[in-house]
């Protein structure tokens, strides 16, 4: 329910057509060691890379991080897609320990590069693609980068659209924190932690059994792209 709270949310306050109407965007929560727990009717190829970003952050920046802290990263090397698709993740505290991570990828219209919309067919390397954002904290302790930002947009075609944008996703991971915020006080850490685990180790043995009914064999796929 927080989840899709969460696409309503992005839906309706986003800036990009391609975010408001094409909804290529994917919202998700993960625990604080960077497992997705939840996910709603999302774009895989957006969600699945997900915990690695997560991971990456909490690895470069362990010890560090705090209430109020917000992360960037649209790097393809770091468990991005396409620099487009830009992530948001927005660590969640209770009692002072961190326990669960909202985070929103969305496709931003442009993001720099030799063509707007950032997507060219003749593109050779990355740089050409657009600028790349590794794992930064674009909100410390609630406090905004400004400078950061305005770097980022300086490089980008219509600024105040991929402003607003930036905007819708924090909002949403607002929306996510204020849900937990509720929930965790109705239930307790303890006993969502308790929950989570469980949805995890389901989820395991729901895979494992899946992968023990494929038969043993070779298995390819080919598919052209014009």
């Amino acid at each position: 329910a927080i989840v899709r709270e969460m696409r309503v949310n992005l839906m309706r306050t986003a800036f990009s057509s391609v975010i408001y109407e094409s909804q290529d965007y994917s919202c998700a929560l993960l625990d604080g060691a960077g497992q997705l727990i939840a996910q709603a009717e999302d774009n895989p190829s957006h969600i699945f890379p997900m915990p690695f970003s997560t991971r990456c952050i909490l690895e470069m920046y362990a010890g560090t991080i705090k209430p109020g802290d917000v992360f960037m990263v649209n790097d393809p090397y770091v468990g991005g897609t396409h620099l487009n698709d830009v992530a948001v993740v927005a660590p969640y505290f209770w009692e002072g320990e961190l326990q669960v991570i909202p985070a929103v990828r969305a496709h931003w219209g442009d993001v720099g590069g030799m063509v707007p919309g950032s997507l060219s067919g003749k593109a050779e390397n990355i740089y050409q693609e657009g600028i790349r954002i590794p794992p930064i904290r674009i909100i410390d302790g609630g406090r905004p980068n400004a400078e950061l930002m305005q770097l980022m947009l300086a490089n980008m075609r219509s600024p105040t659209e991929r402003k607003g944008d930036l905007n819708a996703m924090l909002s949403t991971c607002h929306v996510a924190q204020r849900r937990l915020e509720e929930l965790f006080a109705k239930a307790g850490a303890a006993a969502i932690r308790g929950r989570v685990a469980r949805m995890l180790d389901d989820s395991e043995r729901q895979m494992r059994a899946g992968i023990s009914r494929i038969k043993p064999g070779d298995y390819w796929y080919e598919n052209y792209l014009d």
